[in-house]
């Protein structure tokens, strides 16, 4: 659910869609910017609550999420 709300979009968007990081960090050439959210979602088949979740920008809009 929370991927499905952010990739593809600008970081504006992203703040509207989930609110604003725990923290920032600027990155190297490949990625542009990557931000941190802690302990905001679920793993889904466990239901336990993740410590931190990286959204990676590229190109100024969300290239992918990890967990």
């Amino acid at each position: 659910m929370f991927t499905k709300q952010i990739v593809g979009k600008t970081p504006d968007e992203v703040i509207a869609a989930v609110g604003a990081p725990d923290s920032i960090q600027r990155s190297g050439k490949d990625i542009d910017t990557i931000w941190y959210y802690n302990r905001r979602t679920k793993d889904p088949v466990t239901g336990k609550v993740d410590v931190s979740v990286e959204v990676i920008f590229k190109d100024g809009k969300v290239d992918r999420v990890s967990f």
